[in-house]
């Protein structure tokens, strides 16, 4: 997996901005969003659209990351260096919590044959099952999805790296 790049220095742009009044206000005149809205582009993505004219990447960058953080939404936990954790929604993350709750009225709506118990459990081996290969395949797992569901249902015990991967996830989804 490629790690994303890292963003630059707010406080270094910052600095150099302070020394530019004519800049710094067009960059504060406005917060220019990135072109698609319904996206959170991190910088390794973002660097690669082209800025508001008369700006840089970086006093782009500064200007959205600004804008983010008036919105941030702090939670009451904090990193091993006592900073705070926040987060920020955008309208597209509203939409799709709006579809899982309708959803979910689907699911009440259901007959009762499948809302019964045995049902609904075989359901969430399924899913359980599907997760774990999902997951260990994003991880690097090289299996297919039949020797992986083989082995989950059959409780036979792994013989490579791959299925164990699967076969710890899918011990880490019955935990949850």
């Amino acid at each position: 997996m490629k790690m994303p790049k890292r963003p630059p220095d707010l406080e270094a742009i910052r600095g150099k901005i302070e020394k530019s009044p004519e800049i710094l206000k067009k960059l504060f005149s406005f917060f220019q969003i990135p072109p698609d809205k319904n996206k959170y582009l991190h910088w390794d993505k973002l660097r690669y659209y082209s800025p508001p004219k008369g700006l840089s990447h970086e006093q782009w960058w500064l200007a959205i990351k600004s804008k983010r953080q008036s919105l941030n939404r702090n939670l009451p936990l904090t990193d091993k260096n006592k900073k705070a954790f926040n987060f920020l929604t955008i309208d597209h993350i509203y939409e799709a919590l709006h579809k899982i709750d309708l959803s979910t009225v689907t699911f009440n709506q259901m007959p009762e044959e499948i809302k019964r118990t045995e049902t609904k459990n075989r359901y969430y081996v399924r899913s359980m099952i599907q997760e774990a290969f999902t997951s260990s395949q994003l991880e690097g797992a090289a299996t297919t999805r039949k020797v992986a569901k083989d082995m989950l249902q059959k409780g036979r015990p792994p013989v490579d790296r791959s299925e164990q991967m699967i076969l710890n996830n899918f011990a880490a989804m019955k935990h949850i």
